[in-house]
């Protein structure tokens, strides 16, 4: 008969014990996480990946992990959300940088006007990698943040009231909403940029504050609703865009289970057909198309 003493019992436990905490995982002990998201606008086009993004790591975790995606700027006005990452007011925000560009001068390149980019496939890859170039990581980290998620948008246009334009001399005196470095090209067109977030255009528009919006096209007219205040839209200007990004509170994922990033970080990104195209420019000169007859009210 074997005989064990107390004390060796004990020590055999506690060594059993603490090895099963050791190789237990995060998702195995089945941690209970919520985060919040800030975004501006309404749920949209651009917004279903961050749909994906919350619903994969909620299957995944078993239903552990969940992210809300908070709309409508209920959380945070749209050009303070770099605040409420840095206070950890929230763990996620859509960032539209023009909307506050001194707090982030280095995203200006990517606002820049007419870059020579023709689909959403390569755009991904141009300012993924522009947000990897560390001077950019050290700016945003200045707010508690990091670059997670590029958000794709198409080329901008103009949709407006009053007189269309229908020559570049037509431009000249026109208040038009136009961020970054659109905002610089309407300049040299004679037109007077104004700086007013997504939200907020349709009212300024609808009272004339400026007489003309720009907008990815052509599905942010649709979400915010500027075709039932505007008589006309341009098309084939092909501007640029005013880049977004997904950031997330650097303290908030370093204190995230790895299983959980994992989760995040492998939801992956395949471009629909339709983004894989390339963005076919109208034969029509710009100038020339500024005005659908079928459309105009």
């Amino acid at each position: 008969m074997t005989v064990f003493s107390k004390a060796g019992v004990t020590l055999a436990l506690g060594l059993v014990a603490n090895l099963a905490f050791a190789t237990l995982d995060p998702a195995q002990a089945a941690e209970k996480v919520t985060w919040n998201w800030a975004i501006y606008g309404p749920p949209r086009t651009v917004t279903v990946a961050f749909e994906h993004v919350a619903k994969v790591v909620k299957e995944k975790s078993g239903g552990n992990f969940t992210i809300n995606l908070r709309y409508n700027e209920q959380l945070s006005d749209a050009k303070d959300v770099l605040d409420g990452l840095k206070v950890a007011a929230f763990q996620g925000a859509m960032v539209a940088y023009s909307y506050a560009p001194a707090k982030t001068p280095l995203q200006g390149v990517l606002d820049m006007p007419f870059l020579p980019i023709d689909n959403l496939v390569l755009l991904a890859k141009v300012q993924d990698q522009f947000q990897q170039w560390p001077p950019v990581k050290d700016e945003l980290a200045r707010w508690g943040a990091f670059h997670f998620m590029t958000v794709l948008l198409p080329q901008y246009e103009f949709m407006g009231i009053g007189k269309p334009p229908a020559s570049v001399e037509d431009w000249k005196g026109m208040r038009v909403r136009a961020l970054g470095g659109l905002g610089d090209a309407m300049k040299m067109l004679g037109g007077v940029p104004t700086s007013v977030s997504a939200p907020e255009v349709y009212t300024a528009l609808e009272r004339g504050v400026f007489q003309a919006a720009s907008f990815p096209f052509t599905y942010s007219f649709i979400s915010y609703k500027l075709h039932e205040v505007s008589k006309w839209y341009t098309m084939g200007m092909n501007l640029g865009i005013v880049h977004n990004s997904i950031n997330l509170n650097i303290d908030a994922w370093n204190k995230l289970p790895p299983e959980y990033r994992k989760y995040m970080k492998t939801r992956g990104r395949k471009p629909t057909p339709c983004n894989a195209r390339p963005m076919k420019r109208p034969t029509r000169r710009p100038s020339r198309c500024s005005t659908s007859a079928s459309w105009k009210r």
